[in-house]
């Protein structure tokens, strides 16, 4: 009897632990996830055509958290919090196993991200980190960091990473460089012919409202959209002010269906379904976000400027919810990161079970997806429609 008790205090102590660890994980990462509805699958796996012309982004510059991030976060110094290092990197293996050199890369996938697969429709190499290479920012680079949010909020927990503003400011070096290659005038003009991609708002919806019930008691949900939207608005403007004339703007993805987030949430019961309140949250902000590039559409002088919105957050809820139509076996289950029924925040080789195919799943880890999920969403993006791309897809905004 004493030995079935110390085993059920051993069991109840490991998944308190492995709680704790998540909530953690959640203040501390983004999440990505996206994917079709109402198109052909069969088109969809197969390789657009490469642009062979002028009409094409000069560049790619990309901005954002670890959806986007190509190993920025690897080169920022150690938490200073004391996480084991697989909570907060993905610089260890399985990641990085189906990248072309088949080795971590610091990706939080399994092989390419979005603005690779993005890059590689354009007839452009994959953005890399500009914190590690910065030899050919004429052709684009990521600022994208994992964790980092529109707002330079302080949170409950704290670690090195680049928020909105932060890469706004490093961007503004990059054009400088330009400058000094180039010239002023011919720099505003490959910046002007660049796609600049934007993704954020996870962290700031997840550590300031969604596990934060004290804010949630403060302020209303609409005035909690507007207080992200409105300096999402500014640093658009402040990447217009440095010659950016064309700029694709992601929603979020339903943050209700990440395996994590609906570990912390959900009960073990209700652990395979979708999190509706917090769908409903996100979409809400999705709707706000809209507005906001809209307006800034209208307003002078923007008038010269092109703004696309990318609509993840329908088509993800349609592929996790019927995988089988999208040509995956999992829309829940992730690839790596799952013990005993329930995800948990690690996902490293020698510490628990990853899944042979991982274009089988939708998700890779705990919060971010597959390389297969990435490349629905990048030929979405591409050459889609509405309601996925507003007013039009990638494609058609490089020949403007």
């Amino acid at each position: 009897m004493t030995a079935l008790v110390v085993s059920s205090m051993v069991a109840l102590n490991r998944a308190s632990m492995l709680m704790k660890m998540l909530l953690l994980l959640l203040l501390l990462l983004s999440t990505a996830g996206c994917g079709v509805h109402g198109l052909d699958m069969d088109s969809l796996f197969q390789s657009p055509t490469l642009p062979t012309n002028a009409s094409s982004f000069e560049a790619l510059y990309v901005f954002g958290d670890s959806l986007l991030d190509p190993g920025n976060r690897h080169r920022l110094q150690p938490s200073a919090i004391g996480l084991p290092f697989p909570l907060i990197d993905a610089d260890h293996l399985p990641y990085g196993r189906d990248f072309p050199s088949h080795a971590p890369t610091g990706r939080f996938s399994n092989g390419l991200i979005g603005s690779d697969i993005l890059a590689s429709f354009m007839g452009l190499p994959y953005p890399p980190p500009y914190l590690k290479d910065k030899s050919n920012v004429m052709k684009g680079c990521s600022f994208a960091t994992s964790g980092a949010k529109i707002l330079n909020k302080s949170s409950a927990y704290q670690f090195p990473r680049l928020n909105f503003p932060d890469q706004v400011r490093v961007f503004g070096d990059v054009r400088q460089m330009l400058v000094s290659k180039l010239g002023n005038e011919q720099a505003n003009l490959l910046i002007s012919r660049s796609l600049v991609l934007t993704c954020f708002g996870a962290n700031d919806l997840m550590a300031d409202y969604l596990l934060n019930p004290g804010h949630r008691l403060k302020v209303s949900r609409e005035d909690f959209y507007q207080s992200l939207v409105s300096p999402y608005a500014q640093f658009l403007q402040e990447l217009y002010s440095l010659g950016a004339r064309k700029f694709a703007v992601v929603s979020l993805p339903p943050l209700g269906c990440i395996p994590a987030l609906r570990a912390v949430l959900s009960g073990r019961q209700h652990y395979w379904e979708c999190l509706a309140g917090v769908n409903q949250v996100v979409s809400g902000f999705n709707a706000a976000l809209l507005r906001m590039i809209t307006a800034l559409q209208q307003q002078p002088p923007f008038q010269d400027a092109r703004f696309v919105f990318l609509n993840s957050f329908d088509a993800a809820l349609d592929a996790v919810s019927t995988p089988s139509a999208y040509g995956f076996v999992h829309g829940l289950r992730p690839c790596c990161g799952y013990l005993e029924e329930r995800v948990v925040p690690v996902c490293a080789v020698g510490i628990n079970a990853v899944c042979e195919r991982a274009s089988e799943h939708v998700f890779w880890d705990f919060a971010h997806p597959t390389e297969a999920f990435n490349f629905l969403l990048a030929r979405l993006y591409w050459e889609g429609s509405s309601p996925h791309v507003y007013p039009f897809n990638l494609r058609e905004l490089a020949k403007l």
